[in-house]
């Protein structure tokens, strides 16, 4: 089994699921209200509270011995189905100092494995696996290519900087079923085409090549199917990232393939935005963006 490097995506992730709520294109921001999925001209706000539970003893408690986070896997989930080829985005700790990991002049990396476990400290990458970095600058996403198809895998780890394991215990594994990757993937504007002049309200046709429409709340792992988006005076948005409802992000959740849209008069970007069950984009590749004027 081996893991090749391919191009990383300059773009970002939040993976929430779509009936308890969506975060904002910022990892430590406040988390934003869950897109409604039932109609694409409304949006409805979902919220959660939290309970709290206080010790009845009279005693004081020690504090709990505070733990060092690890590394996650915020997609693929768990249990996720994805295509041979397809991005990672990690999670990364507050405070990873990969310096700490340095040896031989070199800092330490984080890396994607196709591994059972993580390696030992001081052990070797076994032969034939070649690691995927997660960038340092930008957002920590990658992308990753399997040879076969089944159940595989996945371990993000870090390395030092002689390419060997280091701290295993703040590595993660992850299973993931693998299918083959269409030959072609994309969505396109059916209608209107780009350029066009237009009535407000504006008809829309949307198409999809190599994925299945699956209506938003089902399948919430699987990353081979999803549903529309239109984002309005937007191009594309962030892979990983959770698509907010409002005004100008506009969801069909039903699986719809046709809408109207009230738009002002004036030019228009519009972007068809591909995302999964959980409205977490597909990203720049799987977006396509026209400019209408609406007289």
């Amino acid at each position: 089994m081996n893991l090749r490097p391919g191009i990383w995506a300059l773009s970002g992730i939040v993976i929430a699921a779509a009936t308890l709520g969506c975060e904002g294109r910022n990892p430590s921001a406040v988390s934003r209200p869950a897109p409604e999925t039932a109609a694409p001209k409304a949006a409805t706000t979902a919220t959660t509270t939290a309970s709290a539970m206080t010790s009845a003893s009279a005693k004081p408690m020690a504090a709990p011995e505070e733990k060092e986070a690890a590394l996650k896997f915020r997609i693929p989930l768990d249990g996720a189905k994805v295509f041979q080829a397809f991005d990672v985005r990690i999670t990364l700790p507050d405070g990873l100092d990969l310096k700490a990991a340095a040896k031989g002049g070199q800092d330490g990396k984080v890396v994607v494995l196709p591994l059972e476990k993580a390696l030992e400290a001081g052990a070797e990458v076994p032969e034939g696996v070649t690691p995927v970095e997660i960038p340092r600058e930008g957002e920590p996403v990658a992308r990753v290519t399997l040879d076969e198809p089944g159940e595989q895998k996945l371990t993000v780890q870090i390395l030092d900087g002689e390419g060997k394991g280091f701290r295993p215990e703040l590595a993660k594994t992850v299973t993931v079923t693998v299918v083959e990757t269409p030959p072609k993937l994309e969505v396109a504007w059916l209608e209107p085409k780009d350029g066009a002049t237009v009535k407000s309200p504006v008809k829309m046709k949307f198409g999809v090549t190599g994925m299945e429409i699956v209506e938003a709340g089902k399948d919430l792992k699987n990353r081979t199917v999803g549903h529309h988006h239109v984002l309005i005076n937007e191009d594309s948005y962030p892979m990983g990232e959770v698509i907010p409802a409002d005004d100008t992000h506009k969801h069909f959740g039903k699986g719809q393939t046709e809408a109207e849209l009230e738009l002002p008069k004036g030019k228009h970007t519009l972007a068809l935005q591909f995302a999964d069950g959980t409205h977490t984009s597909y990203g720049k590749p799987m977006a396509a963006t026209i400019t209408v004027t609406v007289e």
